[in-house]
């Protein structure tokens, strides 16, 4: 289990993304066990593809249709 969890909600955040993703893994040489959960709220905008390729290791929980896509 890690010490920490960073939760991210998103909805069509791109623009901050790579800032935000790239800020986590700076100075973490004596940074607790952490994940980082990404919540993402049906964007649009290129963020879960942007994600999937250059960040997630991703679970997708499955959401009936309205409900939030959610990634463990």
């Amino acid at each position: 289990m890690k010490e920490v969890t960073v939760v991210i909600p998103n909805y069509n955040g791109m623009k901050y993304l790579p800032e935000c993703m790239a800020s986590l893994c700076q100075g973490q040489e004596n940074a607790p066990e952490y994940e980082v959960l990404i919540i993402d709220n049906g964007s649009a905008d290129g963020s879960v593809e942007y994600l999937d390729s250059e960040w997630c290791r991703k679970k997708e929980a499955p959401a009936e249709e309205g409900e939030n896509r959610r990634c463990v």
